[in-house]
């Protein structure tokens, strides 16, 4: 456990002795704008809604937050500053995709500290970190929800679906290309179970890790569908 959270620092490194004053990624990147939108749902005490005059005056701007997921990570750095808080994002996430690691290598009966160390040192998302999109960089709740549901299948679990369910709904706020890579392994994985015979035996975990998952979407995917300028694309 100690390892995963103290592997980010060395990756990330230098990220220890700048954390709150200078920002791990490129000044050409999105991070400033990306930080912006956390603060202004936070502001607004919003969970994924961004409703602010500080921009666009006196219009004002009404939004969808990309990333709502990272809002914990973003609330435990900024009362540092700017800078502390998209490195708080970036090292939280990157401690979450390390338990996600160890947990997907404990699912294969491997060493939960050697696919830490593997899913820690990911290049695409270390090399994602330096673009400043947040919303890259939480594909560590995706290997969470894989390990969740492959468990619930496997064990025939009522509670593991229901994790599975949550792992999803939350990879979906982390992100709209987390979302869909979770959509589509979820449909992978549940055609894949459906067509054995022993079907029956799958059909609950499956049904109850997608009823949780829709249940818990469903607001998200409401703002995102009638929130948007009429005609663009995904508008209802």
């Amino acid at each position: 456990m100690i390892l995963i959270f103290l592997l980010p620092m060395f990756v990330a490194w230098p990220l220890p002795r700048v954390w709150a004053e200078q920002w791990m990624t490129m000044p050409s990147g999105e991070a400033a704008i990306h930080i912006w939108g956390l603060w202004a749902t936070a502001a607004g005490q919003n969970l994924f809604s961004i409703e602010t005059y500080a921009a666009a005056w006196p219009d004002g701007v009404d939004a969808v937050l990309a990333d709502p997921a990272n809002l914990p990570f973003f609330m435990l750095g900024w009362w540092n500053g700017a800078e502390a808080a998209y490195n708080t994002i970036l090292y939280g996430n990157l401690v979450l995709l390390g338990v996600a690691g160890a947990a997907l290598a404990w699912h294969v009966g491997g060493a939960p500290w050697l696919g830490a160390i593997v899913a820690v040192t990911n290049a695409s998302v270390l090399a994602a970190a330096t673009t400043g999109i947040t919303e890259q960089l939480g594909i560590g709740w995706l290997g969470l929800f894989i390990v969740a549901l492959l468990q619930s299948l496997r064990r025939r679990c009522k509670r593991w679906a229901v994790a599975a369910g949550v792992f999803l709904a939350i990879s979906v706020a982390a992100g709209p290309y987390i979302g869909i890579w979770a959509s589509f392994i979820a449909a992978m994985l549940g055609v894949a179970h459906l067509r054995k015979a022993d079907r029956k035996q799958h059909l609950v975990p499956l049904s109850i890790t997608a009823g949780v998952s829709s249940l818990l979407v469903a607001p998200l995917a409401h703002a995102v569908l009638t929130g948007r300028i009429a005609g663009q694309p995904g508008t209802a």
